[in-house]
């Protein structure tokens, strides 16, 4: 089995505006800035009357755009903002539609505008104690508020790869890592995840989950920064990009969070591993996990370390000039290591000592 070559859409400036116009009467633009993106296109665009007059043009992959999940992932957007959260609201066409595609070159490609936030992304903001256990509440605040919702198009592609339960299946991506340290990293975290998790998982908790939460996908609004310091709640923190969301197991969202903050951890902390029980510890003042799935914590966030590198170093073979694809790679792989060489056992007991600590 082979990799899914992804054609990422490329786009004038001219082309952008012609959407703009003819797919959805936007005059008087002021602005259109490309903003960075994995595989995608993300243009943010001003405009001079219409209200909101902020936006974001998505033009999708080849390969996601093939797709149905995105009617799911638009209800639970909806879902979201009626819950108080603050989530991107999607823009309807001239045809009254949400999505529609273009063809560019040999490729199909799916055409999405939705409103923009506008704030911080979190990567661009100190994370102390304080705001990786605000976090933590975050993540268990959406899972509280979306415990009901269950829409039939988030179950439309199991084999899609960024599902932490495909971690199996980055074996694929093994021969683009040149390195054979980093080889035998992803070896060590896959056989791990299949020998802990993928036995117990109908165990774990499940819902609907968003399946990408980090630093770019939370958004710090203006209206966080009090003079106590930045207040991240759902009124204060904006949640974007739900392409990977899906019914799955509700500890992958955790899973995620946990990975994210401790590859950016910026050397806030003395130990990157202490990011990860600061956003457990706040999880769980706001919402229970089984014994079981705490245990096997460690192991998830090991599958999501490989997922997030062996993935995104066959990405770059793809898109060499994306420097967004070379996010995590400059700390992961030295984590990936010493997460391995600590063991589940000792990062569990280091998290266990961090959360219970927590206020």
């Amino acid at each position: 089995m082979k990799p899914v070559a992804s054609v990422r859409p490329a786009l004038s400036k001219e082309d952008v505006l012609g959407i703009l116009s003819e797919r959805y009467c936007l005059q008087g633009v002021l602005e259109v800035k490309e903003l960075p993106s994995y595989e995608d296109r993300n243009y943010y665009v001003k405009t001079e009357k219409e209200q909101p007059n902020e936006f974001v043009l998505k033009i999708m992959n080849s390969s996601d755009s093939t797709r149905i999940h995105v009617d799911g992932e638009i209800e639970f957007q909806k879902v979201l903002n009626l819950k108080g959260f603050c989530c991107p609201e999607h823009m309807q066409d001239v045809n009254g539609n949400y999505k529609s595609y273009i063809q560019l070159g040999d490729s199909r490609h799916m055409v999405r505008l939705l409103t923009y936030l506008p704030g911080t992304v979190l990567g661009g903001i100190i994370r102390s104690p304080d705001v990786l256990v605000a976090i933590g509440k975050y993540v268990a605040d959406v899972h509280n508020a979306t415990k009901d919702f269950r829409h039939p198009c988030l179950r439309d592609n199991p084999e899609y790869i960024w599902s932490l339960e495909n971690v199996p299946k980055l074996h694929m991506y093994l021969d683009y890592i040149s390195d054979d340290g980093g080889k035998d990293l992803v070896r060590e975290a896959i056989k791990l995840f299949e020998k802990n998790v993928i036995p117990n998982m109908n165990l774990f908790e499940h819902g609907t989950i968003h399946g990408d939460i980090n630093e770019g996908n939370l958004i710090v609004l203006a209206n966080s920064v009090t003079k106590q310091g930045i207040q991240i709640n759902r009124e204060t923190m904006g949640l974007i990009d739900f392409n990977e969301s899906n019914i799955s197991c509700l500890i992958f969202d955790l899973t995620c969070a946990v990975t994210y903050m401790m590859i950016e951890n910026k050397g806030v902390l003395e130990d990157f591993v202490d990011a990860g029980g600061y956003v457990i510890g706040g999880y769980l003042k706001n919402r229970p996990i089984s014994e079981l799935e705490i245990s096997l914590l460690p192991y998830c966030v090991l599958g999501r370390y490989a997922q997030t590198l062996s993935i995104s170093t066959y990405t770059q073979t793809l898109d060499p000039k994306n420097q967004h694809i070379f996010t995590t790679s400059h700390s992961g792989w030295e984590q990936l290591e010493i997460l391995i060489k600590k063991g589940a056992d000792e990062i569990l007991r280091r998290w266990r000592e961090i959360a219970s600590s927590t206020t």
